[in-house]
């Protein structure tokens, strides 16, 4: 997984990557898919707001304005199902909540 996901970072990696059967081109690949790891990274202090505002801030470009990319950590909340536990702390979820 972490050879398709572009995060090998020992040994060696051979052969070709494809994704439906073009050859994997990592700008776009990492923009339509998601990894989560096995174990979590999160903050068990933050809530699940802060936790995806602060993923939102990080990885978009600095030259978004702070309200648009608040307003993409809305959207995601509202896609996975996650606005009404916006106010609930990480530490205190469920498994599968922390997942998503």
């Amino acid at each position: 997984m972490d050879v398709l996901a572009l995060r090998k970072s020992s040994g060696k990696v051979t052969g070709d990557v494809r994704v439906n059967g073009h050859a994997q081109e990592a700008n776009s690949f990492r923009r339509m898919s998601g990894y989560v790891e096995q174990f979590d990274v999160q903050s068990p202090q933050l809530t699940v707001r802060e936790t995806v505002e602060f993923s939102t801030k990080m990885r978009l470009d600095e030259s978004i304005l702070i309200e648009t990319k608040l307003k993409f950590s809305e959207q995601i909340l509202h896609m996975l199902e996650l606005s009404s536990i916006g106010h609930l702390i990480v530490g205190n979820l469920s498994f599968e909540q922390t997942k998503r």
